[in-house]
């Protein structure tokens, strides 16, 4: 499995709350869509659970943590990119609850957490940026307390998306994906064998159509994205996966 030569501290800690909300319709709609994607599918599954922290690994900018800061429960933020740190501590002081946040300079293979200690890991378009995903999965699987949940997202190479990924790179509209930050490529039936540990509560994928929609209209998009979460498809641009950890 090749290594990523993708320099992430070059990469500005905005990069991502910045394109929600300035950048072209569908980049806007991209980041925004994920967050309506965790209230339909991912939140009802999730929001009576115990009372345990949660934390997302190679958080970026944090837009999904920002957008549960009234969780009452101690959010961690880890990536390798400072700047992202900096500007997710500085929103959480921004928008209140800081003392519910916390965020670590960390790789996600190598995680300073004891076992069994989260109720919840965030794993959002990460293990695609990894050689050996299956190290990180590992971490998860090792802090996560058993009967806890692990959501997971990343691109589906059996969809729309390595044509998509080849016009982003060619026209410099984010920063170079292919060959450089994505080397490991999933579809469905890869994803399930790096969890094979796991108990699959939910794998699906999104991002069918609703991104071109958006492009005419931004509501016309969200509710299509609406759609897509209710139907259980395999040929979305992003796949979608909530795993849990055997009790």
């Amino acid at each position: 499995m090749p290594k990523s030569s993708f320099n992430y501290q070059a990469v500005a800690g905005d990069y991502q709350y910045r394109a929600m909300l300035a950048g072209p319709p569908l980049q806007r709609f991209w980041h925004t869509g994920k967050l309506l994607v965790w209230d339909e599918l991912i939140a009802p599954r999730v929001r009576n659970e115990p009372q345990f922290p949660l934390i997302e690994v190679g958080c970026g900018a944090g837009l999904l943590l920002q957008h549960l800061v009234q969780e009452p429960v101690l959010k961690v933020g880890t990536d390798i990119n400072f700047q992202a740190l900096r500007f997710l501590n500085q929103r959480f002081i921004d928008i209140g609850n800081p003392q519910l946040f916390l965020a670590i300079m960390s790789k996600g293979e190598q995680l300073p957490f004891k076992d069994d200690y989260f109720g919840g890991v965030i794993l959002s378009e990460v293990i695609e940026h990894l050689s050996h995903p299956e190290i990180l999965l590992n971490e998860a699987y090792r802090i996560l307390r058993p009967g806890g949940w692990c959501y997971i997202t990343t691109p589906n190479y059996r969809s729309f998306w390595p044509f998509l990924e080849k016009v982003i790179d060619r026209f410099d509209l984010a920063p170079r994906m292919a060959g450089e930050q994505h080397i490991s490529l999933f579809d469905q039936k890869k994803l399930i064998r790096l969890l094979k540990d796991w108990q699959l509560e939910i794998l699906t994928s999104f991002y069918r159509f609703s991104p071109l929609f958006s492009m005419i209209s931004m509501n016309w998009g969200k509710r299509l994205l609406k759609r897509e979460c209710r139907s259980n498809n395999k040929s979305g641009m992003l796949l979608a996966c909530l795993a849990r950890k055997p009790h």
